[in-house]
């Protein structure tokens, strides 16, 4: 009945969200990451923050191309985490603060490790 996802790996990883996702392997190290075979080509990163995403044409797929470092980038960072619309940008871990703003968000689900209070 629902085979027909299937076809499309990252919509059967939303389905069934038991693993947190694998990396694309273009990101560069750090905090936040696109998972691989996740990125839709929406542009939404590209267009709300294009100095921490680009398109990877070779691989077509966005990655996360620098991490942030100042608040204005980690502000930058939650806009697009608010966004997305498939959940491809996630974050390996974060400070509670940011894990807080995540929550009232609604996106908490999008880190992989929760912060210890």
């Amino acid at each position: 009945m629902l085979n027909w996802f299937r076809k499309f790996p990252f919509l059967e990883r939303l389905l069934y969200q038991h693993e947190p996702y694998s990396p694309h392997p273009a990101n560069v190290p750090g905090q936040f990451y696109v998972g691989d075979g996740c990125c839709t080509g929406c542009n939404v990163p590209e267009d709300i923050a294009p100095d921490l995403f680009e398109w990877v044409d070779s691989d077509s797929h966005c990655r996360v191309k620098k991490q942030p470092e100042t608040q204005a980038e980690f502000d930058r960072m939650l806009d697009v985490m608010k966004s997305q619309e498939m959940f491809c940008i996630r974050a390996r871990f974060c400070s509670p603060l940011f894990f807080e703003r995540l929550k009232a968000a609604g996106e908490a689900d999008q880190v992989d490790t929760k912060p210890k209070r």
